[in-house]
């Protein structure tokens, strides 16, 4: 009998699936089944479990061809788990925050707000790398950056750019922060269309909430 289900066009980009369904099934099942037992043997109150599980469910559908950006909010969950090991209540498990309402704290510590850091310093470095000075690279950084999607209140201005650059390329070479600030920038630098997309957009699905932008005095 045929199937009679309808081929529908990926949202976001894929490709080819590097195990078979087969393979790729044992190893979710095997890997979910070692989540459960961590929930026993892990007295984190499920964390360790739940990230396992998560980062399974990552690792089977990366192998069976879905792209990064469809597989984020996944990714999101678990370094939000992350945080919560390291004492920082992500916005994404923050029960005061409503839809459409930004954290009252001035600069969170979360790996969401560390990506808008991330990117805006990336960003100012991959114009540099265009031979833009590095005033007017913070400067047009900071315009763009202080309309992103925000999931806290801090104001995002040339000098707050030209600082997260700045710690970021004096942090160690082994730090992950400072080695993902070096990948964005290669990127970014060597895709012009890339570059003009996250100054107007900001930091690809932050869920964060979209400011007005302040023009600078």
């Amino acid at each position: 009998m045929k199937s009679t289900r309808k081929s529908i066009s990926p949202k976001f980009p894929r490709h080819e699936p590097e195990a078979n369904l087969e393979l790729a099934e044992q190893a979710l099942f095997e890997e979910m089944e070692h989540g459960a037992e961590l929930l026993q043997s892990q007295e984190d109150f499920g964390r360790s479990g739940a990230r396992h599980a998560l980062h399974a469910c990552y690792s089977f559908l990366q192998v069976r061809g879905l792209s990064g950006q469809a597989l984020k909010p996944l990714i999101d969950l678990v370094m939000a788990l992350e945080d919560v090991d390291h004492g920082v209540l992500p916005e994404v498990f923050d029960p005061k925050l409503r839809p459409g309402q930004t954290a009252a704290r001035k600069w969170s510590r979360s790996a969401a707000s560390r990506e808008a850091k991330l990117y805006a310093a990336a960003c100012m470095d991959a114009w540099m790398k265009r031979g833009i000075s590095k005033d007017v690279a913070a400067a047009r950084v900071a315009r763009f950056a202080s309309g992103w999607p925000r999931v806290s209140q801090g104001e995002i201005k040339t000098s707050t750019v030209a600082n997260w650059r700045d710690e970021l390329l004096q942090s160690p070479s082994d730090d992950p922060d400072r080695s993902r600030f070096e990948s964005y920038s290669r990127m970014l630098s060597q895709r012009q269309a890339f570059l003009d997309e996250v100054l107007r957009g900001g930091p690809v699905m932050t869920g964060g909430v979209r400011r007005k932008r302040k023009s600078e005095t």
